[in-house]
C-alpha cells in the first residue's frame, strides 16, 4: 500500500469519528477535551442504551519531575505515557481517549462486561505505573486511576465526569492507586472547573524547543537495562541531529578530575569505553564560564576572551565553538556535557539552546542513576530477602538504608520505625506455627504497602521488623504510622478476638542521615519497649527526655563492675530494734554507690536498669559478700551478733546453682546460717516458680531462714501465708501509714495476728513516728525498723550499736 494511501485511510477513519488536527492535543495526540465532549455526546445519542464507563488518570508526580528534571522532560513523560496508553486500548472500538489536563487523561468506554472493564483498567494502570525505572522511584509516575460506570439513566457527561473525578481524588486522598467509584465517596471534594482541560498550558506555549526529540531521549533513556550504551546512543543522535562535530558525557570524579564516561565524534562515531581523566588544571575557566543556570555558551573561541592557555587547550582538541551545560543531582553538579563544533558560528537559535537544556536536564537524572547502580553493585549479593516474608533480611536491611540516606533528599523528612505483635506466641501456641507464619506474611504485605514506595522494610527476627520511612514532615509520618498500626491491630482483633494481638511501633526521626544506623534502630527500639502494656498507646516517639534516661541506664550498666572493684558499690545497715527493750535485734543490708563528686545513688536509681540486663546478680553478691566479712570480723573482735538481712534478686533464682553459691559463700567466710536472712519480695513468693520453692527450701535446710520483705503491696493473698516457704514477714510501711482511726488500726492489728497464726515472725518496716512506736507496742508487736530509729548507716556506724 502506498505512503499516500494509508495516509488517505487514516484521515477518513478518523472523520468517522468526527475528528481533526485542530481537535487533537499537540502534545499527546489525544483528543482536546472539547473534542471528546462532542464524540462522547454523539456516541450516546446513537446508542443511548449502551453501557458506558469512564477511566479517569492522574499523573501525580508531574510536577515533582518538571522542578527536578526540567518542563521538557516531565511532559516528555506524559507524551510517552499517552502514547502507551494508546497502545493499551488500540485492539478495542468504542473509546475515545482525550487529555484532560496538565497531569490527567481519560478513555470513555463502551462495553457490555463490567469485569472486563475493570480488569482491563487495572491492567493499564500497572503499565503506567511501572513505566519508568523501577530501579528508581524518582523516576517512576504516580498514577492514580478511577473507574466510573455510568448508570443506564445517566447521560449528563458534567455529573458523569465528576463521579469519576471523585473516585480520582479518593484514591489520591487515602493513597489507593486504582478506585472503582461507590457512593462512599459522593462527598469527595472535585473541581468542576473546565479551564482545568485547557489544550495547552501557558508554559507549553511560551517554552520553545524540540518536543520529539527531548520525548526520543526520555524514551529511550527509560526503557533500557544498558545506560552506557543508550547515552551512547543519544550522544549521536544529539551530534547528527544539531551538526555537531563532538559530543561528551563527563562525571565528576575525586581528586579535581573528570571522566569522560561517553563520546560520539563525528567520522569516529561512538568512542568505545573511553573513560578519559581530565583535571580542571587542563582549563584555566572551566567553572567562571559558566552562568546561574549550568550553561556555558561560545560561539566562537577566539572572541570569548580567554587565557592563552585555554586558548591553546581549544587548538589540541580542534573546537571552534562548544556549549557546556552542567549536570545537576540534588542541587549539586555530578558532570557536564559539551558539544563542541570545530567552526565558529554566529549565534545559537533559541530552539536549539532551549532543546540542549532540557536534554542537560533529561541527562542528568540518568548519569546520576548511572552513578548510583555502580555503587549498588557491591550490595548485590548481600540484598537477599528473608524466605517467609520477601522483606530484607536484616544487615541487607541496614545496607539499604545506608544506600538511602547517603541520597536523601534533604527537603523530606526521614525516620526509623521498629514493630512487633504483642503476644504473639498466642498464634504458635493456639493455631499452630502455619497460621504465625502467615500473620508474618500478612505483616510484611502491609509493611510494604504501609508507606506506598517511600519506605524500606526488613525483618529483624521472629514478629519483629523495622522500616525506613520517608514523608513530608514528622507530624505526616507520625499520623500515618499512627493510622496504620490501628488498622492493622483492628484487623488482628478482628480474626484473632481472643488473642489480644496488638502492633507496637517505636518511632525515631532521623536528624543525622551519616549516624550509625544500629543506633536509629536501636533508638526507636527502645521507644517501642517503653510502650510495654499501655492499651491506650500503641506507637511511641523516641524523645530528648527518653534518650537521656537510656544514656543513664546505659551509664549504670557499663560502670557497675569497675564500681564494684573499686569499692565504690557499698553496703549500708538499717537496724532493727526491740520496741520493748530498745535493743538492736538484727539489720537489713542494703545498697549505696558512691558517685565521684562524694555524692550517693540510691537503689532505686540503678537496681531497676541492673535487674532488666542480669547484672543485679554481681551488686547483690557484692553486698552480701561485705556482709560477711563483717560478721567474720565482729566474732573475731568479740562484739554482739545479730542476724543481718540481705536482699536478693528473683533473678538470681533463675540460677539453679544459687542455694550452693550462698552455702559455699557462708563456709568460706565461716559464717554461722544462722546469722543470715535472704530477703525477697512478696510478688517473686507469690509467683511460686517451682525451682525457687526448691532453693529455698535447700536454704532453709541449712540453716537460713527467709524473709518475705514488703508484705501486703503484692497479689497474693494472707491464706498463702500457711503454705509460704517463709521464716520472717515484713509488713510494708504503708499500712501503717494510716493509722489513725479505730478501724485502721484494727485491720493493721488482724493482719499482725494472721501473720502469727502462719506461725511467721512479724517486723514492721518503715516506721517513722513515736506514735507508731506506741501504737504498735499496745497491741504486743516488738520488732521493727525506720527512720524514727535509725536510717541505713554504713558499717562502722553500725558497730556502735553492738558493744565488745
Amino acid at each position: 500500500m502506498s505512503e499516500k494511501r494509508q495516509v488517505d485511510e487514516r484521515a477518513g477513519k478518523a472523520n468517522l469519528h468526527g475528528r481533526s488536527k485542530d481537535d487533537r492535543d499537540a502534545l499527546t495526540a489525544l483528543c482536546t477535551f472539547s473534542a471528546a465532549k462532542e464524540q462522547i455526546n454523539r456516541l450516546m445519542r446513537k446508542a443511548p442504551q449502551g453501557i458506558y464507563h469512564v477511566i479517569m488518570l492522574h499523573i501525580g508526580n508531574i510536577s515533582q519531575l518538571t522542578d527536578e528534571y526540567g518542563f521538557a522532560f516531565a511532559m516528555a513523560v506524559l507524551e510517552n505515557q499517552a502514547a502507551l496508553l494508546r497502545l493499551c486500548f488500540r485492539l478495542q472500538d468504542d473509546v475515545i481517549l482525550c487529555r484532560l489536563g496538565k497531569d490527567a487523561m481519560m478513555a470513555f468506554v463502551r462495553e457490555e462486561d463490567i469485569g472486563k472493564v475493570e480488569s482491563h483498567a487495572r491492567l493499564v494502570q500497572e503499565k503506567l505505573q511501572n513505566r519508568y525505572f523501577g530501579r528508581r522511584e524518582k523516576l517512576r509516575c504516580r498514577v492514580t486511576m478511577g473507574v466510573f460506570h455510568v448508570p443506564a439513566d445517566e447521560r449528563d457527561l458534567k455529573r458523569i465526569l465528576i463521579c469519576a473525578g471523585k473516585a480520582v481524588a479518593y484514591g489520591l486522598r487515602c493513597r489507593i492507586p486504582y478506585v472503582v467509584y461507590g457512593e462512599s465517596m459522593a462527598e469527595e471534594a472535585v473541581s468542576e472547573d473546565e479551564s482545568l482541560t485547557a489544550e495547552k498550558t501557558d508554559e507549553e506555549r511560551r517554552l520553545q524547543y524540540e518536543g520529539n526529540f527531548i520525548a526520543f531521549a526520555v524514551s529511550l533513556l527509560s526503557n533500557t537495562s544498558d545506560l552506557d550504551s543508550s547515552l551512547d546512543m543519544l550522544a549521536k543522535q544529539m551530534g547528527w541531529h544539531f551538526n555537531y562535530d563532538e559530543v561528551l558525557i563527563s562525571e565528576f570524579i575525586e581528586d579535581n578530575s573528570t571522566m569522560v564516561s561517553n563520546r560520539w565524534r563525528r567520522g569516529e562515531g561512538v568512542v568505545p569505553n573511553p573513560e578519559e581523566i581530565n583535571t580542571f588544571d587542563d582549563w584555566d575557566d572551566f567553572f567562571s564560564g559558566f552562568d546561574k543556570d549550568g550553561v556555558n555558551l561560545t560561539c566562537d573561541v577566539e572572541k570569548g576572551g580567554y587565557s592563552e592557555r585555554d586558548l591553546a587547550f581549544f587548538h589540541e582538541k580542534g573546537i571552534g565553538s562548544f556549549i557546556n551545560l552542567l549536570l545537576y543531582s540534588n542541587g549539586h553538579p555530578i558532570g557536564y556535557v559539551t558539544c563542541s563544533r570545530k567552526r565558529p558560528v554566529e549565534q545559537m537559535p533559541d530552539r536549539e539552546l532551549n532543546t540542549l537544556i532540557q536534554l542537560g536536564k533529561v541527562i542528568s537524572s540518568f548519569v546520576a542513576l548511572r552513578f548510583q547502580n555502580r555503587r549498588n553493585q557491591e550490595h548485590i549479593e548481600t540484598l537477599r530477602r528473608d524466605e517467609l516474608t520477601g522483606l530484607y533480611h536484616y544487615g541487607a536491611f541496614q545496607k539499604e538504608v545506608r544506600r538511602a540516606l547517603y541520597q536523601c533528599d534533604p527537603g523530606l523528612t526521614y525516620a526509623m520505625v521498629y514493630m512487633d505483635v504483642s503476644n504473639f506466641a498466642y498464634l504458635n501456641e493456639n493455631f499452630g506455627y502455619s497460621e504465625g507464619n502467615q500473620l508474618l506474611k500478612d505483616m510484611a504485605r502491609w509493611l510494604r504497602y504501609m508507606n506506598a514506595k517511600r519506605c524500606i522494610c526488613g525483618r529483624v527476627y521472629a514478629d519483629r521488623f523495622v522500616i525506613l520511612v520517608t514523608g513530608d514532615s514528622q507530624e505526616a509520618i507520625e499520623q500515618e504510622i499512627r493510622q496504620s498500626v490501628s488498622r492493622f491491630t483492628d484487623y488482628l482483633l478482628h480474626r484473632y478476638p481472643m488473642g489480644d494481638l496488638q502492633v507496637r511501633a517505636g518511632l525515631y526521626y532521623i536528624d543525622n542521615p551519616e549516624a550509625e544506623i544500629f543506633t536509629m534502630i536501636d533508638a526507636a527500639n527502645h521507644a517501642r519497649k517503653i510502650i510495654k502494656e499501655d492499651y491506650l498507646n500503641h506507637v511511641m516517639v523516641y524523645t530528648e527526655r527518653l534518650r537521656q534516661t537510656r544514656a543513664d541506664k546505659i551509664n549504670v550498666v557499663a560502670s557497675i563492675h569497675d564500681a564494684i572493684d573499686k569499692g565504690d558499690v557499698e553496703a549500708y545497715l538499717q537496724p532493727k530494734f526491740s520496741m520493748r527493750t530498745g535493743e538492736v535485734v538484727g539489720a537489713e543490708a542494703l545498697v549505696r554507690w558512691h558517685n565521684a563528686d562524694g555524692s550517693l545513688k540510691y537503689p532505686d536509681q540503678f537496681i531497676p536498669v541492673l535487674e532488666e540486663v542480669g547484672y543485679i546478680v554481681n551488686v547483690d553478691f557484692c553486698v552480701f559478700r561485705q556482709v560477711l566479712d563483717s560478721l567474720k570480723r565482729w566474732k573475731a573482735e568479740g562484739r554482739k551478733l545479730v542476724p543481718i538481712s540481705v536482699n536478693f534478686s528473683r533473678v538470681h533464682f533463675r540460677d539453679q546453682h544459687f542455694s550452693d553459691k550462698v552455702i559455699e559463700l557462708l563456709r568460706e567466710y565461716e559464717v554461722e546460717p544462722a546469722y543470715i536472712e535472704i530477703e525477697v519480695t512478696e510478688s517473686c513468693i507469690s509467683g511460686n516458680p517451682l525451682g525457687m520453692v526448691q532453693q529455698m527450701t535447700q536454704l532453709r535446710e541449712n540453716g537460713l531462714k527467709i524473709a518475705m520483705d514488703d508484705f501486703g503491696i503484692g497479689y497474693s493473698s494472707l491464706g498463702m501465708l500457711i503454705d509460704a516457704n517463709v521464716d520472717i514477714v515484713k509488713v510494708d510501711k504503708s499500712f501503717i501509714d494510716h493509722y489513725e482511726t479505730d478501724q485502721e488500726q484494727q485491720y493493721i492489728n488482724r493482719i499482725g495476728q494472721l501473720v502469727r497464726a502462719a506461725g511467721k515472725d512479724i517486723i514492721f518496716e518503715g516506721v517513722e513516728t513515736r506514735q507508731q512506736v506506741e501504737f504498735l507496742r499496745e497491741y504486743g508487736y516488738d520488732k521493727a525498723q525506720g527512720y524514727v530509729f535509725s536510717r541505713p548507716v554504713p558499717i562502722p556506724e553500725f558497730e556502735k550499736w553492738i558493744s565488745i
